[in-house]
């Protein structure tokens, strides 16, 4: 692994092989101290295996770009964002997410195509031309279609009651240890 490597790579390819990392330094077992059962509120501390925490793959993983239908007949052909995106986007200011979604849009939408045919090649201005409403659809397609861990889709069930609960695994679960 090296810095191009992991500005070539999609970020959910990147979060499992952070998460096969600490699975292999730490062991598979995350616990979890803050646990609260929404069936009868009792909190406790559960251990949760990385085996569990869901994964999102890719049906096909040669595809580079998809097509995401959009208001009015259009349709934006996009490709999944990879580190460098995301690098390009850290240094944008944090305290304002639009310009960061105009940003990585800009970087990740290849082109649009109005219903009567007419071609748009994406690229730098792209995102601030489409209406609000479609701008988010292709932002929920990226981030929905990222494949990876899928960190806060983790489930348990409370042996205490039986419950099956949400039990999202963050950051400091996996590495707060060593933090």
């Amino acid at each position: 692994m090296n810095r191009a490597l992991a500005q070539e790579l999609l970020l959910g390819d990147r979060e499992l092989l952070v998460l096969g990392i600490r699975k292999a330094t730490f062991g598979d077992t995350v616990t979890l101290t803050a646990a609260t059962c929404p069936d009868c509120g009792q909190s406790f501390e559960a251990a949760v295996s990385t085996d569990d925490i869901p994964v999102k793959h890719l049906d096909d993983p040669e595809r580079i770009e998809y097509a995401v239908p959009l208001r009015d007949g259009a349709t934006a052909n996009v490709r999944l964002p990879i580190g460098s995106d995301y690098a390009h986007v850290a240094g944008l200011a944090q305290d304002n997410p639009a310009q960061q979604n105009t940003a990585l849009l800009d970087r990740c939408i290849v082109k649009i195509t109005q219903s009567n045919g007419a071609e748009q090649r994406g690229g730098a201005g792209t995102a601030g031309k489409l209406k609000m409403p479609n701008r988010a659809k292709i932002v929920k397609f990226l981030i929905e279609s990222q494949p990876g861990p899928r960190y806060t889709d983790t489930v348990l069930v409370h042996e205490a009651c039986g419950a099956t609960i949400p039990a999202p695994v963050t950051f400091f679960d996996l590495y707060g240890e060593i933090i």
